[in-house]
């Protein structure tokens, strides 16, 4: 996807987005104007799901995503913990209940 306009929203702008968006940014994403973004939502043609939230409307990125043909990246695996020493815990329940007991 490629902005055509300055108010447009490029490919990376739309990977960046929350879970989910107002209905003004979601519209940005397909290039449309307020007051068209609204008129679509209203009539049930905009081209996404819109859900009504309150006063407001709210549109999922994951669908923007799938609409737009933009395959979001794949999460960087989780890496594996370091093999150093561990950090010492104190203050634990096990700590308190020995420091109770005194051994004889």
């Amino acid at each position: 996807m490629s902005a055509t306009k300055a108010h447009d929203l490029t490919e990376a702008d739309v990977l960046a987005l929350p879970l989910t968006v107002d209905l003004p940014t979601a519209g940005r994403a397909f290039g449309m104007s307020r007051d068209s973004t609204y008129r679509h939502a209203r009539a049930g043609e905009f081209p996404v799901p819109v859900v009504r939230v309150g006063r407001g409307y709210r549109v999922t990125r994951a669908a923007l995503l799938t609409a737009l043909g933009i395959t979001a990246p794949a999460p960087d695996p989780v890496a594996p913990l370091s093999q150093g020493p561990s950090p010492q815990v104190t203050g634990t329940a096990a700590d308190a209940r020995s420091a109770g007991s005194v051994d004889s």
